[in-house]
């Protein structure tokens, strides 16, 4: 059986304008391994999601830009696929195959970045809305496999802020195994620590984060690991408190809660232990990352105006004490 190579990702932060992302004539797609179309996963605002199966049998999904894709822009499809192969990189994204970028719309391709990768069956919102007892029956897996996710990504210097259910994928057989989507430029930064500690306009919210932990670092607590920590817990609290707020508009969700007295939130736990460890100045620093704007904008976005703030956000996130 011929498996579709994976592409090499092992430098991925090195990446800028990359020579990976090369056009492709016809359909972009690697020769010799007979793709076929399947079905639509599913649309987002840029991108259209397809699964697609190999003449041997092997599922991938081809992500395509849309008409209007941010990604049509170099410098965006750029950053997203240096963004997304440091995710492949370091465990929390699904394993990448192919990645190319074409200018120009053509009669066979849409201008944009198309990525082929590992095909992952579910998705963490259609467990929550449809089979809750998943969740119910494996909360403390999940949220072992989800922090320990995020935490690697704090320590690599990668910041997302557009995390919500929808953009992590499930995979149940052999064993629970999740990963994370969308690390568009858009909600994506990635800037590891910096000892000049220069402002990034590419990576503002990180670049504030830094100044942050620069200013109120000690010795006992040294600003590289301020940082970090500082990153890992607000994408923490951000996905916490998305999960709780989609469960709040879920009447089968609420309704299985209920009944079964389960914890559908699978990181309310983990949140409201590390509130208990976590010092007031440190929630303190995490509320004035959580009033930037363009986080402010995305948890307005997601969960109302009347939502947004620091005190409502914390309370859905069960980040409390």
């Amino acid at each position: 059986m011929t498996l579709l190579p994976i592409l090499d990702v092992e430098h991925a932060s090195q990446y800028q304008r990359t020579t990976l992302i090369q056009p492709r004539k016809g359909s972009g797609l690697p020769s010799g391994y007979g793709l076929r179309e399947i079905k639509l996963l599913g649309k987002g605002s840029n991108n259209a999601v397809y699964l697609y199966k190999t003449k041997h049998g092997q599922e991938v999904v081809v992500r395509k830009p849309r008409r209007k894709s941010d990604t049509q822009r170099v410098g965006n499809a750029t950053w997203e696929f240096r963004n997304t192969a440091i995710a492949v990189a370091i465990g929390v994204a699904p394993v990448m195959y192919d990645a190319w970028y074409t200018r120009h719309t053509t009669t066979d391709q849409k201008g944009g970045l198309h990525i082929i990768c590992d095909y992952y069956p579910k998705d963490m919102h259609t467990l929550l809305m449809e089979s809750p007892e998943v969740i119910s029956e494996n909360t403390d897996e999940i949220a072992s496999i989800v922090s320990k996710a995020l935490r690697r990504m704090a320590e690599n210097g990668l910041f997302c802020y557009d995390l919500k259910p929808s953009n992590m994928v499930v995979r149940e057989d052999p064993k629970m195994d999740i990963k994370f989507i969308d690390f568009g430029r858009d909600f994506c930064e990635w800037r590891p620590y910096s000892d000049q500690n220069e402002h990034l306009d590419r990576a503002p919210i990180l670049s504030f984060v830094q100044s942050l932990a620069d200013d109120n670092a000690n010795t006992r607590y040294p600003a590289k690991e301020l940082y970090v920590d500082l990153i890992y817990i607000t994408m923490l609290v951000l996905l916490s408190s998305n999960i709780a707020y989609t469960l709040d508009q879920s009447s089968t969700a609420s309704r299985h809660s209920f009944a079964e007295n389960a914890i559908l939130n699978f990181m309310a736990s983990t949140l409201k232990s590390l509130r208990a460890q976590v010092d007031v100045k440190q929630v303190r620093l995490i509320k004035e990352i959580l009033r930037q704007r363009d986080i402010r904008d995305t948890l307005r976005h997601y969960m109302g105006r009347r939502n947004c703030g620091t005190k409502r956000c914390f309370y859905y996130a069960a980040f409390t004490l």
